[in-house]
């Protein structure tokens, strides 16, 4: 089902109007800010922050980042500030994908999604000590690694994550790093567990991506249903901009000098919101007319989509 589909039955569904064809225009750049806030997470100071990417092992935090988060991304669409919420959204969806391509939860053999991950209340499972060795070490010089997550972790389950580290920096012995680094032949390098990608490389484990992908599509569904319950049906279509909306036509009468006339088509079913918000049109149509060139029928002549 492409997009224009998929909103079609939307607006069939709630609406009424699947016979028509309402612009996908809105939701296309609701889904791009969405997008462009999530792709900012990997960029610049809050790409080399471990706690925006569930790296380093530092879960605590970053889940109390997304907890935090979570309600400045309430309260901002309630507000009706749209902006904002879709740049929190954004990079909470991020770090929430995040977690399962840089941790080591699909290793553990879990099939399902962390539910509570990023939420109020949620709480996480039990993480590795700095001082604990979680990955054993690839020879320096071989072209194959045969390290991974040692059996300590596979047993316990506990859960570790990929170690950023500075390109001059040592890796931290006995930890899993992003990627795995040989800063010298003598120096062992450990074996990575990212599934950012399906290639070797860029990610130690790319047999494993189309897993991580699957359980972060669920995360992210999860995730938009949960704020779609807390803040109810209509804010939540305001935030993804689902709500067909009526053109309005404005026409000017080129052969005389009147003011201009507004005309739209009314929605019976258009969602009502409080007085001090308004919806804006789906778009804007200026219409030249003149009945100087067919008599008194008049003709058209131009129909401008602003």
């Amino acid at each position: 089902m492409t997009l224009e589909e998929a909103y079609r039955a939307y607006n069939q569904y709630e609406y009424g109007y699947g016979n028509s064809h309402p612009s996908t225009k809105r939701l296309q750049r609701a889904l791009q800010d969405i997008a462009d806030a999530a792709a900012e997470t990997h960029e610049g100071g809050m790409g080399t922050q471990p706690m925006y990417h569930f790296n380093n092992e530092q879960f605590e935090t970053s889940h109390a980042v997304l907890q935090a988060r979570w309600g400045r991304l309430v309260g901002a669409l309630k507000s009706f500030d749209v902006t904002a919420t879709r740049y929190l959204l954004g990079t909470s969806l991020a770090a929430l994908q995040d977690f399962y391509a840089h941790s080591n939860w699909i290793e553990l053999g879990h099939d399902s999604i962390l539910e509570d991950l990023g939420l109020p209340g949620g709480t996480l499972p039990e993480v590795a000590r700095f001082d604990e060795e979680t990955c054993t070490p690839c020879h320096p010089t071989g072209t194959d690694c045969s390290g991974g997550l040692t059996d300590t972790v596979l047993t316990s389950g506990i859960l570790t994550s990929d170690y950023l580290a500075a390109m001059e920096t040592i890796p931290l012995s006995g930890k899993c790093q992003l990627p795995p680094r040989q800063v010298g032949r003598t120096q062992r390098v450990e074996e990575g567990i990212s599934k950012d990608l399906p290639s070797a490389c860029f990610s130690p484990r790319p047999d494993l991506h189309d897993r991580a992908a699957t359980l972060a599509a669920q995360a992210t569904s999860h995730y938009l249903n949960e704020l779609r319950r807390a803040v109810g049906n209509q804010l939540f279509s305001h935030l993804l901009s689902l709500h067909w909306r009526p053109p309005v036509a404005i026409v000017t009468d080129s052969g005389i000098n009147l003011p201009l006339t507004t005309w739209s088509n009314p929605v019976d079913k258009q969602p009502s919101y409080s007085t001090s918000y308004r919806l804006e049109p789906e778009e804007y149509i200026f219409v030249m007319y003149s009945n100087t060139l067919r008599g008194a029928t008049g003709v058209f002549l131009s129909l401008i989509h602003i």
